[in-house]
């Protein structure tokens, strides 16, 4: 082997542990100081989410929400986070006419005897709020929904059909 291949070698050798040592060490973490979560380096995680007050632990707690998903008006859905699990807040609804209205005009005009299913779903571009709705009344390959309009204030059933026919040796 030649010289100039040793010195090659070494050098090589030189900066994986330079690299193993930067990578193996707490050097880029979280720290709790004076109540507040400071970064220390370039961590990986994003910034605790729990409280440090007291603390003076570099180890952060993991919080574990379940995987759980609440509908939004708007359609969208939203999951639990944060040191309580909670909610995140869903996005707002620039509608003139409140869900809980909507939901009693679906109820007096279309779902008669049958029941909401659903919280109401907001449609920006329609103006409208659905429901779906499990009525009395049934068509195959079809499922019913009661559309509330902000303008007018008034509801119709919608039959939602796919023209796809259930078997019944499924």
């Amino acid at each position: 082997m030649s010289k100039k291949s040793i010195i090659v070698l070494v050098i090589f050798f030189a900066l994986i542990v330079v690299a193993m040592t930067k990578l193996g060490t707490p050097e880029d973490t979280w720290l709790c100081q004076n109540g507040a979560w400071v970064k220390h380096g370039v961590p990986d995680s994003p910034k605790p989410v729990t409280n440090c007050e007291g603390s003076q632990s570099t180890e952060k707690e993991n919080v574990v929400c379940t995987m759980e998903a609440k509908v939004c008006p708007d359609g969208s859905y939203v999951g639990r986070t944060g040191p309580k699990c909670e909610f995140t807040a869903c996005p707002e609804v620039n509608s003139l006419l409140p869900e809980s209205e909507a939901r009693t005009i679906a109820e007096k005009t279309c779902i008669k005897g049958g029941e909401s299913l659903s919280f109401g779903i907001y449609n920006e571009n329609t103006k409208t709020w659905w429901y779906d709705a499990n009525l009395n009344a049934t068509k195959e390959g079809c499922n019913p929904a009661c559309v509330v309009s902000e303008e007018t204030k008034t509801a119709e059933l919608n039959w939602r059909c796919t023209g796809l026919k259930v078997s019944e040796t499924q």
